[in-house]
């Protein structure tokens, strides 16, 4: 993965990190699901841990091997594929909000998509919830949305999709990976008070994750195969 750029990026993310032995262990689940039947793909992430409410920043890559070729992040609109919420807060004052410190989706190859963004390391006050910041995005069981997004028209919630996409090919797998270094998880949402900086760590575990592409008659013939098993036990 390309990293030296977002590396300086978090240090303004994660300028006031917390030691490691200062908290609870904390991990990072990333998933891949692969819709065969329209060649579409999802990734999502996890957050564990106690001492957290969810994601503060993250770069990642969802790659693919085999005959699998990934779609192009590249367009009109180059944050298309990405779903780390962000857009502009509007009260008291314009504000930018959510993921969007650095934010990017990069073709690294036909075979390597790399997505990163991060939030702020200040609460600025909204209308509702915490302004600017996106509290509990990846956090199991949290779901919603904030005063500022402009940018998903739809809100967020568990498992929280980072990004999605599509692909061509009938065989191989597509896999989502991530550096701890380049991650960042907020603190308690008790922590993120009004006007001022609070601090972020980084978790000690990532786990990525592979979901693998059959190609399409397999499917149907697991499926066909399924509802014959089906049959004979009503018949037995």
């Amino acid at each position: 993965m390309r990293l030296s750029l977002f590396k300086l990026g978090l240090g303004v993310v994660a300028v006031l990190a917390v030691a490691p032995a200062a908290r609870a262990a904390s991990t990072v689940n990333l998933s891949v699901m692969v819709d065969p039947a329209s060649h579409t793909w999802q990734a999502f992430a996890d957050v564990e841990d106690l001492n957290s409410s969810g994601l503060s920043a993250i770069q990642f890559d969802v790659t693919s091997v085999g005959g699998i070729t990934l779609g192009t992040t590249q367009g009109a609109s180059p944050l298309s594929l990405s779903n780390l919420p962000q857009g502009a807060l509007f009260s008291p004052t314009f504000t930018s909000a959510g993921f969007y410190l650095l934010s990017a989706a990069s073709d690294i190859s036909t075979t390597d998509l790399q997505f990163r963004g991060g939030q702020a390391s200040q609460y600025v006050p909204g209308t509702s919830g915490h302004g600017n910041i996106v509290v509990g995005f990846g956090k199991p069981g949290a779901s919603g949305s904030f005063a500022g997004d402009i940018t998903l028209g739809t809100p967020w919630s568990f498992p929280a999709i980072v990004a999605h996409g599509t692909y061509s090919g009938n065989s191989g797998s597509i896999s989502i990976s991530a550096d701890p270094a380049f991650t960042a998880l907020l603190p308690v949402a008790a922590t993120v008070t009004s006007q001022q900086p609070f601090a972020s760590h980084v978790p000690d575990i990532i786990n990525g994750g592979t979901a693998a592409v059959p190609e399409p008659t397999a499917v149907a013939i697991v499926a066909l195969g399924g509802i014959a098993a089906l049959r004979r036990r009503r018949v037995l």
